[in-house]
C-alpha cells in the first residue's frame, strides 16, 4: 500500500517530535501544513541557516500549557505561569541542525548517491536535542501541575479532550473529502510524475517505492497507541498526585526521534537510484526549497490542504 495522506500523517507526526513547531499533538494536524515548491537553481546546494525561532511545544506539556493560558489567573500565578514557558522559548540548536541535515541530503541528491554514513551523525544531534526537550517540557509539566489547583486542573484537561475530539472529527471529515488510499496514491504519483517528468518505466518504479511504506495497519496501531498514551498523562493530570518523570509522556510516534528523517533518506536513495541527472536536479530543488518546518516528513509530490491551528 502507497504512503498516502494518512501514511504519511505519521511520518509527519514522528518528526513532531524533533522540529516540534506545530500547535497540536494530533496527527491531523501534524500533516496539516502545505509544502511549498519553489524554482531554485539546480547550481547552488548551499542552505542558509534559519534565525532561530522559539520552540513551540507539541504533546501534553504544549496542549496543556496553551489551555491554561485561557484560565483566570491571579497576577501571581501569571507571572509563574510565564516563568515555566521561559526554558522552553530558548534556542537548543534544532533549527540548525535540521537545516544542516537539509542541506547535506540535497548534497547526497544532485550527487545521485547518498551515502548514510554522511547522513547519519544528524541522527545522533537530533535525538540528543529532542532528549534535552523532553526533559525541559517534562519540568515544566510538573511545575505547571503545582501551580493550578485541582478545579483548574480539571478545566484544562477538559479543554484539552474537547479540542481533540474537535480535530479528530476534522480529519475524519478531510479523510471522506479525500477519497481512499488507492486515490490519495494516485494523486501523489501524478504530482511526483508532473514534478519530474517521470516516463511510464519509471512512474511503475516509483510507484512500487512508494508502496513499501507504512502500511494501513502500522498507522492506525501507532494512532492507537498514542491516543492511549494521551489519555493516561490526562488522566495522572487531575489527580491528586502527578509527576510527569514517571509518566509514559509521548514526544512522537517513532522508536527513536529521527525515524522520519531516516524514511525520507530511505524514499531518497531508492529514488535517485531510478532517476535521471536533470531528474536529480530537480528533486535536489524541490527538497531545498521546501520550507523545514513544513518539508520534512510531508509526503514527496503530494499537495494536503492548510488547517488552522
Amino acid at each position: 500500500m502507497a504512503i498516502t495522506r494518512r501514511s504519511a500523517a505519521v511520518v509527519a507526526a514522528l518528526l513532531a517530535c524533533a522540529c516540534d513547531k506545530g500547535s497540536s499533538t494530533s496527527v491531523s494536524t501534524a500533516t496539516s501544513t502545505a509544502t511549498s515548491v519553489s524554482t531554485a537553481t539546480a547550481t547552488s546546494t548551499a542552505t542558509a541557516t534559519p534565525t532561530p525561532r522559539p520552540e513551540r511545544r507539541g504533546g501534553p506539556t504544549g496542549v496543556l500549557l496553551r489551555a491554561a493560558r485561557d484560565l483566570t489567573l491571579t497576577d501571581a500565578k501569571r507571572a509563574a505561569y510565564d516563568k515555566l514557558e521561559a526554558p522552553l522559548a530558548n534556542d537548543d540548536g534544532m533549527d540548525a541542525e535540521l537545516s544542516s541535515f537539509r542541506a547535506d541530503l540535497v548534497t547526497a541528491i544532485f550527487a545521485g548517491k547518498i551515502d548514510v554514513a554522511k547522513i547519519s551523525p544528524h541522527y545522533v544531534a537530533i535525538d540528543a536535542i529532542v532528549r534535552m526537550r523532553r526533559d525541559k517540557q517534562i519540568d515544566a509539566l510538573n511545575g505547571l501541575y503545582a501551580l493550578l489547583d485541582p478545579a483548574q486542573r480539571a478545566l484544562v484537561v477538559t479543554a484539552v479532550r474537547a479540542k481533540r475530539t474537535v480535530e479528530h472529527e476534522r480529519e475524519k471529515q478531510r479523510e471522506k473529502r479525500e477519497g481512499g488510499d488507492a486515490a490519495q496514491a494516485k494523486r501523489r504519483l501524478d504530482r511526483i510524475t508532473r514534478d519530474l517528468a517521470l516516463d511510464d518505466a519509471q512512474q511503475k518504479s516509483v510507484a512500487a517505492i512508494f508502496a513499501k511504506g507504512p502500511t494501513h495497519e502500522t498507522v492506525e496501531a501507532l494512532e492507537v497507541e498514542l491516543e492511549k498514551r494521551m489519555a493516561v498523562v490526562l488522566a495522572a493530570f487531575e489527580k491528586d498526585r502527578f509527576d510527569a518523570k514517571r509518566a509514559d509522556v509521548p514526544m512522537g510516534l517513532g522508536k527513536t526521534p529521527h525515524d522520519t528523517l531516516e524514511w525520507r533518506v530511505q524514499l531518497f536513495t531508492q529514488l535517485v537510484g531510478v532517476l535521471r541527472p536533470e531528474q536529480r536536479a530537480k528533486l535536489g530543488d524541490l527538497e531545498k526549497s521546501a520550507e523545514p518546518a513544513r518539508g520534512f516528513g510531508l509526503p514527496l509530490g503530494e499537495e494536503v490542504e492548510a488547517e488552522d491551528e
